[in-house]
């Protein structure tokens, strides 16, 4: 009877929620959702879920800033589907706290969030994960951004200003440190406040007082000063809440995100209180899978994390159904399936079976037909990315539930 009324619990959220954005669902169309095993299964004996689950209560929130970091790819560098879960906390949990990391893609010539713009002037040299040729200093985003000159500038305008950073009160700048570089300025005032991170990271702190556009410039004091090399931002408002933090890479593996030297510093800096990994699409997308180096790379990953965030609650989720260049089926997805959810039972972690949720082996296929993705068979459209954060959402929120009432 349970499993009956969150069923239809889903459903209306489904509607109401796309029918909110002028889309209207037909469910019928979305037979092939296995909406009954649409839950994040976790340990009963994992507490940091249950710390968790306090922690976001709406009484909690009130009084302190809850971070979540999600680790993903291409899936998550779009930020449709995370802008979607941004907005479906916006209105469930009511107390959001801004927009946390972003980084301007723009300046490394590759696909930006929607809810941003951004525009520069100057020569910037991108680093990414993925680039092992390349040696540099990379943080969670597992990108960077590099100007050699100081008459550079980034410019950030928010396109829904009003919404997730409404009252935004401070932006924090993650960038080396060191002799070479230059000093940062925002709206040409200089910071409020200098914190080192680590050797070779910290951030400058701005009171930017819900200034939008806001733009970032630089000033040369000394001739050791050659560069600066920026890492990420940081959205803040002057409220208590949730803060969402989603960072992917186009193309990113499971190795991409061990090649971050910066890593366990920005984690330290971030401090979230619950890490979902979305990893695996790349991975396993070659015909060629070695399940053994999967495995390898994922269980280092889990422990560099639980390392750095021993009381974060983890939840790992598997890669979606897709096709190898566009018509070939790919079991590999059930094999990395496979090893994710032994990894979350051998770790004592969370785990969210996207793979079977939208149907399984050639469920991307119906996907497609339901027009859910784009004709590559492997990426979403912003319809299919909001259905599958719908999903997450209730799971999550069930989950979160279900551990408030312990």
């Amino acid at each position: 009877m349970n499993k009956i009324l969150s069923f239809l619990i889903l459903i209306i959220q489904i509607c109401f929620s796309l029918n909110a954005n002028s889309q209207k669902v037909d469910l019928s169309s979305y037979s092939y959702l296995r909406l009954f095993e649409n839950e994040i299964i976790c340990p009963e004996s994992n507490v940091k879920f249950r710390n968790f689950a306090k922690n976001i209560s709406e009484d909690s929130l009130k009084t302190k800033t809850v971070n979540i970091l999600q680790i993903g790819d291409s899936h998550i560098q779009a930020d449709m589907f995370s802008a979607k879960l941004r907005f479906l906390f916006s209105k469930s949990l009511l107390h959001i706290a801004g927009r946390g990391l972003v980084f301007p893609y723009t300046l490394a010539k590759t696909n930006n969030p929607t809810d941003y713009d951004v525009t520069y002037t100057g020569n910037w040299e991108s680093c990414r994960s993925l680039e092992k040729d390349k040696k540099c200093n990379l943080g969670i985003s597992g990108i960077s951004a590099t100007t050699f000159s100081e008459n550079s500038s980034i410019t950030m305008c928010y396109k829904n200003f009003d919404s997730i950073c409404s009252n935004l009160k401070t932006i924090k700048i993650l960038h080396e440190i060191g002799e070479k570089e230059f000093i940062p300025k925002i709206n040409n005032q200089f910071a409020n406040e200098f914190v080192k991170v680590s050797e070779n990271l910290a951030y400058s702190s701005f009171n930017i007082n819900n200034t939008d556009p806001f733009t970032i410039t630089f000033i040369k004091t000394s001739e050791k000063q050659t560069k600066f090399t920026l890492n990420n931002f940081y959205l803040e408002t002057e409220n208590t809440g949730l803060v969402y933090n989603s960072v992917g890479i186009n193309g990113a593996d499971v190795n991409s995100y061990l090649n971050c030297n910066l890593l366990k510093s920005q984690l330290d800096f971030l401090n979230p209180e619950l890490i979902i990994i979305s990893l695996g699409t790349n991975d396993a997308y070659p015909e060629k899978f070695d399940a053994n180096v999967f495995t390898q790379s994922y269980t280092t990953l889990i422990n560099n994390l639980l390392e750095t965030c021993p009381e974060s609650a983890i939840i790992l989720t598997t890669p979606g159904d897709s096709y190898r260049n566009r018509k070939y089926l790919n079991i590999n997805y059930e094999k990395s399936r496979e090893i994710i959810i032994k990894l979350a039972e051998k770790y004592n972690l969370g785990v969210w079976d996207f793979y079977t949720i939208m149907g399984g082996l050639n469920s991307i296929y119906l996907w497609h037909k339901s027009n859910l993705c784009f004709d590559d068979y492997l990426h979403f459209n912003k319809v299919g990315y909001e259905l599958q954060a719908l999903l997450f959402h209730k799971a999550l929120l069930d989950l979160i539930s279900k551990n408030q009432n312990k």
